[in-house]
């Protein structure tokens, strides 16, 4: 359950309060269509257990320097343990990995494909056997993958050291950089894109790039932006 997952950061949380579990006001969705009908999304406010006064859940992005700071993105689908959703998790982590924009903003970024050796090479069945095999034998991979595989975590850790426009620079490039990439992202053999838009509304302007909150298919104007992911 996604509940479950995500009270396992809570709870790490508690241990070590200094760690700031921070919804950094970048709300994402991410689609994917085709077969397996993918969603990703860093709003995780329904999804955060109330009981843990540690985890605040908040729509400001609170950058704090001298603390950790990520920023979480949520998968949904029906399996986001098929091959075309690994790679697509993947090919997404890669392009944060290497833009030149993200290297001094982005300290790392981790997900489950990460613990698959030699990805590309494995054709699509051995690359879903090679996934089961690493949520039996790794107890790791629950932290990223829910029990009935129908959820999953991107966690990007921000480098805090930085100016505070610096970060709020670097977290609306993400927010970007994010929508770029669905835009761009090839279509499906049916030809259909994969993305669907929604619209942010509230969002403040491109300095205060956490002021916003997410609201599906609504006319915002000027004050929102085009969001999405895969």
């Amino acid at each position: 359950m996604e509940k479950k997952m995500i009270e396992k950061v809570a709870k790490a949380s508690e241990k070590r309060p200094y760690i700031v579990i921070a919804l950094c006001g970048l709300i994402t969705l991410f689609m994917v269509y085709g077969a397996t009908q993918i969603t990703m999304s860093s709003e995780l406010e329904k999804f955060l257990p109330e009981e843990y006064a540690s985890v605040r859940v908040t729509n400001e992005l609170e950058n704090v320097a001298g603390w950790s700071t990520n920023e979480i993105i949520l998968i949904e689908g029906d399996n986001v343990t098929k091959a075309s959703t690994i790679r697509a998790i993947a090919e997404f982590e890669d392009t944060l990995r290497r833009n030149q924009e993200f290297q001094t903003y982005i300290k790392y970024v981790r997900s489950f494909p990460d613990y698959i050796e030699n990805l590309r090479s494995l054709s699509d069945a051995e690359l879903e056997k090679s996934v089961q095999s690493l949520l039996f034998r790794y107890e790791e991979m629950s932290d990223f993958v829910s029990e009935n595989q129908n959820s999953a975590l991107i966690n990007v850790q921000v480098n805090s050291q930085l100016s505070e426009s610096d970060l709020k620079r670097g977290t609306k490039a993400l927010h970007l950089h994010t929508q770029s990439f669905d835009e761009n992202h090839p279509t499906n053999p049916r030809g259909q894109k994969h993305g669907h838009a929604f619209n942010e509304a509230g969002h403040g302007s491109d300095d205060e790039p956490g002021q916003s909150h997410f609201d599906s298919g609504r006319d915002c104007g000027n004050n929102c932006d085009s969001i999405l992911g895969l």
